[in-house]
């Protein structure tokens, strides 16, 4: 089994573009310290845990907020809930940043992301998602996975396990809710479809429940 200490592990090699994380250890590509199979995310980024509104606003204004907080927060949540879940990254920013750059990303988004959490990336070459994540299962069999995504070039063995986000929305609640249902017990992944930003604001508050996830200090609310 191919290992790489130091680097995101994509597949069978290191990538330039993701050097010096210090993140990965041997055993924790594909089993946890009890050597059961994991369960992972694989996470794109923009469309997904950033919409296409806040990506024009910041660009209008001149600003830089890659992340939006509340989806990272509630991506975060489902980390708390099923904490053998790990994140794997298949958006193409991991040609563009290290494994340390994703983790001080993520921390200006408000959650310190444990390095034991983002496990690596997928390989690049083929230009196709679904492929790029197909080679990494290839060797890195996980128990179950969800590919997150805007767009739908998903490999047709992984039609099950993909959940399309609206990118003019991202990600919201009923996505972190079906997600957590799904590791924790559910057979198969259920979808979320929302036609129109309208229709999301309308079906989901504006503030995460501290009930979901048990800890009363983060029931934020998001003007």
């Amino acid at each position: 089994f191919p290992v790489t200490i130091g680097r995101l592990y994509l597949g069978h090699r290191p990538v330039r573009g993701l050097r010096g994380t210090g993140v990965l250890r041997h055993r924790s590509h594909r089993q946890n310290h009890n050597g059961v199979l994991m369960k992972g995310i694989f996470l794109d980024i923009d469309g997904v845990i950033n919409d296409h509104y806040n990506i024009r606003y910041n660009r209008r204004n001149g600003e830089f907020q890659p992340l939006d907080k509340r989806m990272v927060h509630m991506l975060s949540i489902i980390i708390d809930e099923c904490p053998d879940v790990k994140i794997i990254i298949s958006s193409t920013w991991r040609k563009l940043y290290t494994g340390e750059e994703f983790i001080k990303i993520f921390e200006d988004a408000g959650w310190s992301i444990p390095k034991s959490v983002l496990i690596g990336a997928t390989p690049s070459g083929s230009g196709w998602r679904g492929h790029e994540i197909a080679h990494w299962l290839s060797t890195n069999p996980l128990e179950k996975f969800v590919i997150l995504d805007d767009d739908l070039d998903v490999h047709k063995d992984h039609a099950d396990n993909f959940m399309w986000i609206n990118p003019d929305i991202g990600f919201t609640m009923a996505h972190m809710r079906n997600i957590i249902d799904y590791f924790n017990g559910d057979e198969k992944l259920k979808p979320v479809v929302y036609n129109s930003a309208r229709e999301q604001r309308v079906q989901e508050p504006k503030h995460i429940p501290c009930t979901y996830h048990g800890r009363a200090q983060e029931h934020y609310k998001w003007d």
